[in-house]
């Protein structure tokens, strides 16, 4: 809902630097001009672009980004069977419908939960399209990863790689606009 903050930009040049990576930060327009319908196949896009040009590629997104982010990993697992494996999602908001069961016990001990706030960035953020449509809310796509594609999670590291699973926990973070960030080797 928000441009990229300064924050985000600090933490794409320290990955950059840090990692010895090139680090692509698409602009997405705020809702209600950038939808679901819009940004995530347009997100999609980008990573094939970058791919092309660079090699391997990472998706992370933060909040709204992190949506963006799996929400275009599903679309290019899905339509151009391109998987993405290492996709990191801070606080991301991977279902705006807030029909998850534990949204009313956990809400009133955590802010973000609160559905009156979010449900106004939903309205805006799906446009025509559902709210289970997988470009809006990437928990309604088969996250499941074929056996042969999984890893054991490094030791001490299973809260960086969590499980589809995972996201069955009550969640919808609707804080502000995060960014999709797609990375490569140089």
């Amino acid at each position: 809902m928000n441009e990229i903050v300064p924050r985000h930009w600090r933490l794409a040049a320290r990955t950059a630097a840090r990692a010895r990576t090139r680090v692509v930060v698409p602009i997405c327009p705020p809702v209600p001009r950038g939808t679901a319908g819009q940004v995530v196949p347009a997100t999609a896009e980008l990573v094939l672009a970058v791919r092309e040009r660079y090699g391997r590629v990472r998706l992370a997104g933060d909040s709204a980004g992190g949506q963006i982010a799996l929400s275009a990993a599903v679309l290019l697992r899905d339509g151009h069977g391109t998987a993405l494996p290492r996709t990191v999602l801070v606080s991301p908001a991977p279902d705006l419908s807030f029909g998850r069961p534990g949204i009313d016990a956990v809400q009133p001990h955590d802010p973000w939960l609160a559905r009156e706030g979010p449900r106004v960035f939903a309205d805006l953020r799906h446009g025509d399209l559902g709210l289970t449509d997988p470009r809006v809310g990437p928990l309604a796509a088969d996250l499941r990863v074929p056996r042969r594609r999984r890893r054991p999670p490094a030791r001490g590291a299973r809260h960086a790689r969590p499980r589809p699973g995972s996201f069955r926990r009550p969640c919808a973070g609707g804080g502000p606009w995060g960014r999709a960030a797609c990375a490569s080797r140089r």
